[in-house]
């Protein structure tokens, strides 16, 4: 008998196994944790762990629908935007069967691959040639399969770049010419100095090849809810939706969400604060001979210390002695052990950080 087995992903915030009391600078979630509205709609909502979920997520998906102008009908949800990773490479399987080809921008997160590959996806990868690790356009459209699926990440994850929606929707066009499904994976576009000129959810109404992805967990600092939610044409909104595990989004997850997308005074001045916070750190941290810090839109900082001569893995290790976690990133496809992913976290954390970093690098 053949078996077919998928490689699982490492991935940040994997703390239950490591000592109590770390500053977790491997999560690439809001510093400043979930909003006070959020946390007491969940106290006040016990109750309603004794009903299911409604599996239509009708109030949900109309907050959503009104706050970003889009149509009910073209409103996802999904147990994180992870689940609707794996339903978008779902749909693309049953339109257009084993072997379709995927192009996917790399280094970047994991679980593209994986979900291509669970549904017997044949990847492709394109790399950014310019030093600073940001991705050409040109580049990546030469590299759209024909009746396949593309993945992009604005911002990236882990390299914090971002394109600016026009040059996404040149690749969503050129897609479209060729038959092919794009996902747009905005799960920190909040954190970019720009997200409206940064983000293609609203072109879901223009393309019925175009699926925009958005994670409240980075947002609103709660990835235990498991809740996440995007937007497509309604056509393939509606087949995702026929492909979708029933009650896979839990009461809590959705009554959580609904109360912080309401706080909008936390969005505007977390978000904010993350943006001054990291500036501050990444000149800071480029104060530490020898390390690279490379640009970042994101609320996080991807960092080369080649220049130290000291791996991540070691690093990592070194660094939990000192109460820190990091990601490393050596799994990244493109990356190599030399590498480091460092969430913005609050000031003093920061702070922290780049003090036991001198000194366990002697810099």
């Amino acid at each position: 008998m053949c078996r077919m087995f998928v490689r699982r992903v490492r991935h940040g915030g994997d703390v239950w196994d490591k000592p109590d009391g770390l500053i977790d600078f491997s999560a690439n979630t809001n510093p400043l944790g979930p909003p006070r509205s959020l946390l007491e709609a969940l106290k006040s909502s016990l109750d309603f762990v004794t009903r299911y979920p409604d599996p239509e997520h009708r109030r949900l998906r109309e907050a959503l629908s009104e706050a970003n102008g889009l149509r009910f009908d073209e409103i996802l949800v999904g147990c994180g935007s992870t689940e609707l990773i794996y339903l978008a490479a779902q749909v693309v399987w049953r339109l257009r069967g084993s072997g379709f080809r995927v192009l996917i921008a790399e280094p970047t997160f994991g679980e593209y691959e994986v979900a291509a590959a669970r549904f017997m996806g044949r990847p492709s990868y394109v790399f950014p040639r310019r030093d600073d690790l940001r991705f050409e356009v040109d580049d990546i459209i030469k590299g759209i399969p024909r009746n396949g699926l593309v993945f992009l990440c604005n911002p990236n994850n882990p390299t914090a770049q971002s394109f600016n929606a026009r040059g996404v929707e040149e690749v969503v066009s050129e897609s479209c010419r060729l038959n092919s499904v794009v996902v747009v994976d905005e799960s920190f576009v909040e954190f970019t100095a720009d997200p409206e000129g940064n983000s293609v959810l609203k072109q879901v109404e223009g393309y019925d090849n175009l699926i925009v992805l958005r994670s409240p967990a980075k947002l609103f600092a709660v990835p235990g809810l498991r809740v996440g939610y995007g937007a497509a044409s309604i056509r393939i909104a509606h087949l995702i939706r026929s492909l979708k595990q029933p009650w896979s989004v839990g009461v809590m997850g959705e009554v959580g969400l609904l109360a912080a997308l309401a706080d909008t005074e936390y969005i505007r001045s977390s978000t904010l604060y993350v943006r001054r916070e990291r500036e501050v750190f990444a000149e800071r941290l480029a104060g530490l001979h020898g390390l690279r810090v490379y640009p970042s839109d994101a609320n996080f900082l991807l960092v080369s210390t080649r220049g130290v001569g000291v791996g991540g893995r070691s690093l990592k290790r070194r660094l939990v002695s000192r109460g820190v976690l990091i990601r490393e990133c050596s799994d990244f496809r493109g990356l190599d052990n030399h590498h480091i992913r460092l969430a913005v976290r609050r000031g003093e954390e920061n702070d922290y950080l780049v003090k036991v970093l001198g000194e366990v690098l002697g810099v």
